[in-house]
């Protein structure tokens, strides 16, 4: 993966030599560099999210199925009423 990431930026750079001229060359370069910094202000944040998110959702996952085990353990054993008498209640 970081063997990769080292080939992005000269391939990056050789691709605006080939579409910008001479004279807009420097200003592509250093849109392409601006660029660089602003991804990793932005995408920061939104990994610390989703980090976040998927923290909570393992958790919420994981105490649902406790839950629902400890549930089902003690509901097993109980004296549920016939379908007469549930329907006499109801």
């Amino acid at each position: 993966m970081y063997r990769r990431a080292i080939g992005i930026g000269p391939a990056i750079l050789v691709l605006i030599s080939h579409w910008f001229p001479a004279r807009e060359r420097a200003r592509a370069y250093g849109f392409w560099m601006m660029n660089i910094a602003l991804a990793s202000i932005v995408t920061a944040p939104l990994s610390g999210w989703s980090l976040i998110w998927a923290t909570g959702a393992i958790c919420s996952t994981l105490s649902f199925a406790f839950v629902g085990n400890a549930c089902s353990v003690r509901c097993r054993g109980g004296s549920w009423p016939e379908c007469e008498e549930a329907s006499a209640v109801s």
